[in-house]
């Protein structure tokens, strides 16, 4: 508009010289207008189907909660980032490549190339139209028509048929000729678990309607399902629980949503139809089947129930779905609200022996959250808004790096870990792909409402704008590093209101409230403090909550604790050295307190919510939230002893001590595996594969485990005239992690151990560090100064990590624990 010059008549056809910009703006603004209403989620998605069961709660739509300055929207900033940062021609070529189009671009690797083809694109659907709700951001909108366009070639060059899981079409078919056979669900061959894709893909096209209002999405969802009301007419009801034996994820809850969308019973029969008779017909009946079972397979299956219930008035459903969550969230979750081990879930009550690096599946999390917000609209209880608030800081938070929006697979619970995320993009994992969605729902856990009533259930700073009831309300915060939190409210015209604010458990002391300024009395009832008022523009609701360090203890042991400063987890962060004696030791950091009460352990640090301990502790430690540990070296679980149990770890660091001076001085030769100078001292040979650390534990340790055919093989010096053992140092393997393997001199077994029985169910404790001494026969090194010592595997590496070698003297009676 530089030299336009507007004249009197400046409406005039003939003086117009900006014309072509005025057009260019007017397409511009039209544009605009149909970017928004493509994503007017107020007049778009509205249910056909009849809900039989009414709700008591009513979750915000996606994008009338808007997150403010805090960890969530740092989090949710980090993930945003890093969607925007994928290639969607990459994402989009597994599908592609099963309908037939050739595409120039190749899929990602990792899970997208091996495993589980399309997931990570299904995801993406899920956490973009949430961005998009949350910013208005056009290129999440243009992301998404994009690869909607796309899917839809995909599936019309395909007979509705939707996936990219390799060879999948011919998978099913096979299911629907034979029935079910054990190898459908083969991980190897790029078609792992075809039902769970599948039905992540619903997910995300479902949300894509729902949140964006755009047709074409519920379209390819419907012709999917269409596809799949016929595949599942071939296959018998015998078959299809045979299938469900394995990792499917929740179709009958996205055949329910389905459902819900169109009103078509057609969609609520296939839901009703999937339904795995092995798990959920014992939760219906109150009877705990849970230990040992694979965990992330469930909570799928369990939130279809919880929504079905809805629309079939099964109250065995209902009872099914809570008494799952019960069963989880009270007798087999963490501190942190997380719940796993090796991917398992723990014997009901009885976690402390199940501490090893591969606790909590971050999958696990993100599902537990999307159940607990379904049974939450149902029955708003105090409980599932607590879970959300445990949760959503000590693990969801503490499971991301903000720094580039990395996750962990495995958030480690063990002592003297540090988290491990998985790559951006070399992986995509379950976990890596779960947070492309996870990582965008922060702000939907804040409130809850119904016709007459707002939730506040988190304290985190944001915006609320309650278009249906011309309401907005700005939630200023710091929590949880001050008590403090103010609610502003401006109304369109006076309301008739209960605010009904969360009573949180974690409390020091009786929650404050006061309303423009006037401290208001407050009466508890279902763990909620209820305002009924009529609410104006400019009303202002302060809210103090004290906090103070608190501990929570291990259910099956009363002295392994946690340390809590209000709901926020602390964890002790230390130095490697330390770490790596806590790790060789096998213990937890302890502390020992004595008669000091528990609200004196702590002393304030230079940083907000930091400390360090006010009473005797085994080492130096600096206190932070979980969440805020990334690289260091931490632990969230302490051992509280007495004077005299203080006293007799003491005890057993000097015997240890004097064992491993012994050790030094009856070594004959000695490999530090992983190195390179030691190792080509000792002529390293065969085949082997290494490594570092373990998901965590000792990362800078290195390993080799042997391989077939030829094993991992060492030149060791022995002695002619004496006997000799060999002392062998491993690094923990996996709880449930089978043994198979063979110690060989030169070419003379000397040991093997053969142990395929996971050990969840024995409780046996994850031992970071062990070792074994091993005897060698005289007659093997007898008149020799030189043997070769070879570890050696039939199948594939089941030894653990040989982190050290030593040949050492018998005649000093040396044994090192197994």
């Amino acid at each position: 508009m530089k030299n336009v010059v507007y004249k009197r008549s400046r409406y005039s056809k003939q003086q117009r010289t900006d014309l072509p910009l005025i057009k260019s703006l007017i397409v511009v603004l039209l544009l605009t207008a149909g970017l928004i209403q493509s994503c007017n989620h107020e007049k778009g998605y509205l249910p056909k189907a009849k809900q039989l069961v009414p709700q008591k709660a009513f979750g915000f739509k996606v994008g009338e909660v808007k997150l403010l300055d805090s960890p969530f929207k740092e989090s949710q900033d980090a993930e945003a980032k890093y969607l925007l940062s994928l290639n969607l021609d990459r994402l989009l070529a597994p599908f592609q490549n099963e309908s037939g189009i050739k595409t120039e671009a190749s899929p990602y690797p990792g899970w997208e190339t091996n495993f589980l083809p399309g997931v990570a694109l299904s995801f993406y659907l899920s956490g973009t139209s949430r961005l998009y709700a949350l910013t208005g951001e056009g290129i999440y909108l243009k992301n998404i028509r994009y690869i909607l366009d796309h899917l839809r070639k995909c599936q019309l060059n395909n007979g509705g048929y939707l996936l990219g899981s390799r060879d999948g079409k011919k998978v099913f078919s096979k299911l629907e000729e034979e029935g079910y056979y054990p190898e459908f669900d083969n991980w190897l061959k790029g078609h792992g678990e075809p039902y769970y894709v599948m039905e992540k893909l619903f997910s995300g096209l479902i949300d894509v309607y729902r949140i964006c209002n755009i047709p074409l999405a519920l379209t390819i969802a419907g012709d999917l399902a269409g596809w799949l009301q016929k595949h599942m007419s071939q296959i018998s009801d015998e078959d299809l629980q045979k299938i469900m034996f394995t990792e499917y994820g929740g179709l009958n809850w996205v055949l329910s949503d389905l459902y819900a969308i169109t009103g078509e019973a057609a969609y609520l029969a296939m839901s009703e139809r999937w339904h795995d008779n092995g798990v959920l017909v014992p939760l219906t009946r109150g009877i705990d089947i849970l230990t040992g079972i694979h965990a992330n397979s469930q909570f799928p299956k369990v939130s279809g129930l919880a929504f079905r219930y809805r629309y079939t008035a099964d109250t065995s459903e209902w009872k099914g779905a809570v008494f799952f969550w019960e069963s989880v969230v009270n007798h087999r979750s963490y501190v942190t609200g997380g719940n796993s081990s090796n991917e398992l879930f723990s014997p009901k009550d009885s976690l402390s022996h199940t501490l090893n690096p591969h606790t909590e599946e971050n999958c696990n999390e993100y599902n537990m959250l999307k159940l607990t917000s379904l049974l939450f609209q149902m029955e708003p209880r105090i409980e599932f808004a607590d879970y959300m608030e445990r949760t959503l800081y000590n693990h969801i938070l503490s499971a991301q790096n903000t720094k580039d929006g990395s996750v962990c697979y495995y958030l480690p619970l063990m002592s003297a870990v540090q988290k491990t995320y998985q790559s951006l993009y070399d992986v995509f994992s379950c976990c890596v792909c779960s947070a492309m969605d996870s990582y965008t729902r922060h702000s939907e856990y804040i409130y809850a409402h119904s016709d007459s009533v707002l939730y506040l259930n988190l304290f985190v700073a944001s915006m609320l704008n309650w278009r249906e009831k011309g309401i907005s309300v700005r939630q200023e915060t710091s929590f949880p590093f001050e008590d403090r939190s103010v609610l502003t409210f401006t109304c369109e015209k006076k309301t008739r209101l209960c605010l009904r604010v969360r009573h949180p458990y974690w409390l020091s002391e009786p929650i404050s409230l006061w309303i423009n300024g006037e401290q208001h009395p407050l009466i508890l009832a279902d763990g909620y403090y209820s305002i009924h008022r009529t609410w104006e523009t400019g009303d202002r609701v302060e809210i103090r909550l004290p906090m103070n360090t608190r501990i929570e203890r291990m259910p099956d042991d009363k002295n392994k604790i946690a340390l809590f400063y209000g709901p926020v987890l602390l964890a002790g962060v230390f130095s490697e050295e330390t770490a790596v004696a806590l790790s060789e030791a096998n213990y937890a950091p302890a502390v020992i307190p004595g008669e000091v009460p528990v609200s004196q352990w702590l002393q304030a640090a230079d940083e907000p919510m930091c400390f360090r301990m006010n009473v005797p502790a085994s080492v130096d430690i600096h206190l932070k939230p979980f969440f805020m540990v990334n690289e260091e070296y931490y632990s969230v679980y302490w051992d509280m002893l007495t004077e005299q149990e203080w006293k007799q770890r003491i005890s057993r660091d000097e015997q240890r001590a004097d064992k491993h001076r012994q050790l030094e001085n009856n070594t004959v030769d000695r490999v530090i595996v992983n190195d390179e100078a030691s190792e080509r001292d000792h002529m390293l040979s065969g085949t082997s594969e290494k490594g570092k650390g373990n998901d965590g534990l000792l990362m800078n340790k290195g390993w080799r485990k042997a391989l077939p055919p030829e094993g991992l093989k060492y030149q060791m010096k022995v002695l002619p005239n004496e006997p000799v053992a060999l002392y062998c140092k491993y690094i923990g393997k996996r709880s449930d992690e089978p043994l198979d393997y063979k110690i060989k001199i030169d070419t003379v077994c000397i040991f093997n151990r053969v142990n395929r029985e996971a050990s969840l169910q024995k409780k046996i404790p994850f031992i970071p560090v062990y070792e074994e001494t091993v005897p060698i026969p005289f007659n093997l090194t007898e008149g020799k100064n030189i043997v070769t010592v070879t570890f050696e595997v039939i199948n594939k590496p089941l030894m653990p990590g040989l982190m050290e070698l030593r040949v050492v003297r018998r005649s000093s009676g040396l044994l090192m624990p197994r």
